[in-house]
Order: C-alpha cells, then structure tokens, then sequence
C-alpha cells in the first residue's frame, strides 16, 4: 500500500531539545535485485545530466535511521548513504514500497517557511540545473554537513541553505525551529523548518541580488493567506508540510 507522502511526527523542536547519534552501519534492508542494480543506474543519471548541462555529483548524504520522541525531546539516529545510491533509489521507489519502509532510502533534506518582518513568505525559482525535477521550492537541500551529531549540526544545514540561496547570513534570522518531518512520494525524509527574518522583503531582495550561488533564479513570495493553496500548487509533500505549518500556528 503506498501512503507516501506523510507526516512522520510534529513539533515544534528547537535545536536544544534535538539529540541525534550517528550509526556507522545503516539499519537500511537491502534487495540484492534492486541494489545491482544501482551503479548502473546512477552511470545512466549522470550520463543524462552530462548531455543536458545539469549538475550530478557523488557525495556523502545522511540517513534517517530511527526517531522517537521521549519528554519533548526529539532523538533521531542517523547513517551515511552516497548520493549515488540514494538517487536512484528514489527513482525506484515504486519497485520499494511493496517491500515496506526498511528498504526506502529515507535520504535527509531540509528547509521550509521563512517569513520576513512584513509577513512575506520567500521560496525559490530554480534554475533548471540541478537533479531536481522541482521549478519552485522551499529554499533547501540535502543534509550533509561535514557531521551531524546534535541538533545544532542539523539547524545549521537550514541556516547554510540560506546563506547559500538567498545570501542572507545567520545574523539577520531571529528565530528557526523544526515543525516536524514528512516522509515525501518519492522517500526522502524533509525536515520541515519554520524560519523569520529581521529583514523586510525589499531588504532581501536586496541581499538576494548578490549571491554568489546561482541555484535560484529568482525568489517566489507568497502571502500567509495564499500559502495554503500554493502548496497544493506545488504538489508532492507541500501540502503536508502545509499542515506542519497550520498545527503551530493555527489557533
């Protein structure tokens, strides 16, 4: 039965009461068909990407392993899976759900709602380079700081997203914290981050012209009002990080 894509668990979590320990061996099952598959198949994406100008690379990503929650603290276990097993498991996610969830790859992204100080919301025109098949998106990535050992390591991979895309640094956001995690329709695990800003719209515009990073073309703003149908717009697991959103803010 596919029930993807769904909310794995609520917060809100800041990143104080976020512990996670690293797994040097993944808890991740393995279908000796389908993992023979895999060079082959990350050979195939980035032969296409090459003939297409886009941008693939092999690289270490990070797994969700297990979570729980205990006392309102949030304790996630996490391995290291190449980006080169992770992308084409994904692309076959239709072959892994009969299987069950132990053989999705559960690869870690993150990003989400930044708001600005006059109730803009910013998301991000893609520039048609990268893998992803998305043409507007949350501002985020793959998790795959050097470490991931605490909650701090796993905010400031939201925070780095944001330098990155919008060139605005850490000293300009006032407050960030994890609305909780959605398992998406093709198996990557989203933490779905609710960021604010101490910058008006006009003054990210401003920033955002002197990015060096050129994933974004351009930004996407939304109204608060408006947020609801534009995740419905764009489909996928949006809608579900949508209700992450509503069950902390919603009264």
């Amino acid at each position: 039965m596919n029930n993807l894509p769904r909310i794995l668990f609520t917060g809100p979590f800041n990143e104080d009461h976020i512990i996670i320990s690293f797994s040097p061996v993944s808890n991740r099952k393995i279908d000796p068909l389908i993992e023979s598959r895999l060079e082959k198949e990350w050979e195939d994406i980035m032969k296409k990407a090459k003939e297409s100008g886009k941008l693939a690379f092999d690289a270490d990503t990070f797994r969700l392993d297990t979570y729980r929650i205990d006392n309102h603290e949030l304790y996630l276990e996490v391995s290291n899976l190449r980006f080169s097993k992770r992308k084409p498991l994904k692309d076959m996610v239709s072959e892994l759900i009969p299987l069950g969830e132990a053989y999705f790859p559960k690869g870690m992204s993150i990003g989400g709602f930044i708001k600005t100080t006059d109730d803009k919301y910013i998301f991000g025109q893609r520039n048609g380079r990268s893998l992803t098949k998305t043409t507007q998106d949350f501002i985020g990535g793959i998790v795959q700081p050097e470490k991931l050992d605490s909650g701090r390591d796993l905010f400031g991979a939201n925070y780095q997203e944001i330098d990155e895309e919008l060139n605005i640094p850490k000293s300009k956001i006032t407050s960030m914290c994890l609305l909780g995690v959605v398992l998406s329709n093709t198996s990557d695990v989203i933490c779905v981050m609710d960021t604010h800003l101490s910058l008006t719209l006009a003054e990210v515009n401003m920033l955002f012209r002197d990015r060096k990073d050129a994933e974004m073309d351009s930004i996407v703003v939304i109204e608060k009002k408006a947020l609801e149908q534009y995740m419905q717009t764009l489909g996928g697991y949006k809608p579900c990080a949508f209700t992450l959103f509503q069950s902390v803010y919603s009264p």
